[in-house]
């Protein structure tokens, strides 16, 4: 039996695959600062891409989706219970 402190991680193929993203809309979010550029992809990310992909397929305006995130970032700062990840600046 797995330990509950075991992670399970996907590889940037594998997330893709799983969300059925393409690799070119993954680079776009990652170039807009909208997720981190990351090697391996654990629940965090998973989630963040699959809510970025929900927003993408309701047309919500990208603006719109980096003022949100920007907003849940400085929220996040504030608590102790939810961290998002940031982008590394380009």
């Amino acid at each position: 039996m797995a330990s509950a402190a075991t992670k399970q991680a996907y590889t940037r193929k594998g997330a893709l695959r799983l969300l059925k993203i393409s690799e070119r809309q993954l680079k776009k979010w990652e170039q807009e600062g909208l997720v981190p550029a990351v090697s391996d992809y654990g629940f965090r990310e998973l989630i963040a891409l699959r809510s970025l992909l929900q927003l993408k397929n309701d047309h919500v305006p990208a603006k719109q989706v980096k003022l949100a995130i920007r907003a849940l970032r400085r929220k996040s700062a504030a608590t102790t219970w939810v961290t998002l990840p940031t982008p590394a600046e380009p």
